[in-house]
């Protein structure tokens, strides 16, 4: 039976235009065989010019045990993942970059958030306007519960809930739309991310191979994300659509919550006061809690294909993957969200607070979800000991 995830499709495949790279054999993988491969490793076959006393094993640029880590959402993100194995034979020329899951490693990017604004990485837009979006849900259930304390102006309560609706409903819609660009561009001359410097080492009088991110190692790599927002904005053909998007899980997890997120726009125009005022219990029912239901089922659906990309078989959950983590607090906040429809419709009291907590709970999950996607986009390059537990 015909594998799709198990090859690649020619004019797709990774780094095509670099002939050092090449893809490690059987090494392709994906939780579903009618998708494209989600997953991959390849490896960096040296450019033996000026490398006249290069240490090489099995004609590999990298270390014997240090691989490239090749997936779909790291591509999308512009994530390099290197992975150091043990039990290989490494020469003691090469020196590795430490490991970055580290609690040192956590930390330090938890402070790049803070210091960094890589303004040319549509990721980290993404990763701030849904901060923004989940932020502003935050607010509106707070302003939601409020009706519950009885010394409460009900005022603040009608005008707060319903504005902060409507603007967090139109950020998540703008988010959504720079997801779908990010999904669509075109990340065919994507760069190997790693490379090799060649150093004199005066301790030791020898000459040290140290394996850097490209961006330090002056191989053009920053000169080339400069430009990356340029053609994130572009629509793709139908040929590309015909022959590739449509086999991609990003795809459709990106296309199902761009329709979502328009169908729940149409439950925070109606949440404006003035609007949601004048509509009788049937319309409030018909516009209002019904669009958010279906939504928030696209939203789930949404999120499961986001755990499904990250996940190199469909029932072996990818624990050690942020981007998995990501999808998981998104369907969390999800599931939050489409409890607050299934008991918006009741109209007893104990309904309405039950409404009300769900939509503060996953607000909060919506949040931490945005919070590690901003994370995410500033965490370029990630190195992994697989074997070795981080400290």
């Amino acid at each position: 039976m015909y594998q799709r995830n198990a090859n690649f499709n020619s004019s797709w495949r990774p780094f095509s235009h670099d002939p050092k790279v090449h893809l490690i054999e059987g090494s392709t993988g994906g939780a579903f065989r009618w998708f494209n491969p989600t997953h991959a490793r390849f490896a960096q076959v040296p450019d033996l010019i000026g490398w006249d006393d290069f240490d090489v094993t099995d004609e590999n640029a990298l270390p014997a045990n240090a691989e490239y880590e090749w997936s779909t959402r790291d591509l999308r993100k512009g994530r390099h993942a290197l992975v150091v194995r043990s039990g290989e034979e490494s020469s003691s020329k090469f020196e590795l970059p430490p490991a970055t899951g580290t609690w040192k490693g956590t930390l330090k990017a938890v402070s790049n958030m803070f210091t960094t604004f890589p303004y040319n990485n549509i990721s980290w837009h993404i990763a701030i306007v849904f901060t923004f979006g989940s932020v502003i849900w935050v607010l509106s259930s707070f302003f939601a519960y409020m009706p519950m304390d009885k010394n409460a102006p009900p005022s603040l309560s009608a005008y707060g809930c319903g504005i902060t609706a409507f603007i967090g409903s139109c950020v998540f819609v703008l988010g959504s739309i720079l997801l779908m660009m990010e999904t669509v561009k075109d990340n065919r001359d994507a760069e190997f991310g790693w490379a090799v410097d060649q150093q004199w080492d005066e301790n030791t009088g020898t000459t040290v191979y140290r394996v850097t991110p490209e961006t330090k190692s002056g191989q053009g790599h920053k000169q080339r994300e400069l430009k990356s927002w340029a053609p994130s904005v572009r629509l793709p053909t139908l040929k590309e659509l015909r022959e590739h998007y449509i086999y991609e899980v990003a795809f459709w997890s990106s296309i199902i919550q761009l329709l979502s997120s328009f169908v729940f726009l149409v439950s925070g125009i109606t949440a404006l006061p003035k609007l949601y005022d004048q509509l009788s219990r049937p319309l409030v029912d018909a516009v209002y809690w019904t669009p958010k239901l279906v939504a928030c089922c696209g939203f789930i659906l949404s999120a499961l294909l986001a755990m499904f990309e990250c996940q190199k078989k469909w029932n072996k959950p990818a624990w050690n993957n942020l981007g998995w983590h990501i999808g998981l607090w998104k369907l969390i906040g999800s599931v939050g969200f489409i409890l607050v429809p299934c008991f918006g419709f009741n109209r007893a009291d104990w309904a309405q607070y039950q409404a009300t907590i769900h939509c503060l709970w996953g607000s909060w999950a919506f949040l931490i979800c945005s919070v590690l996607l901003w994370y995410e986009s500033v965490t370029q390059y990630t190195v992994d000991y697989p074997d070795t537990a981080n400290t």
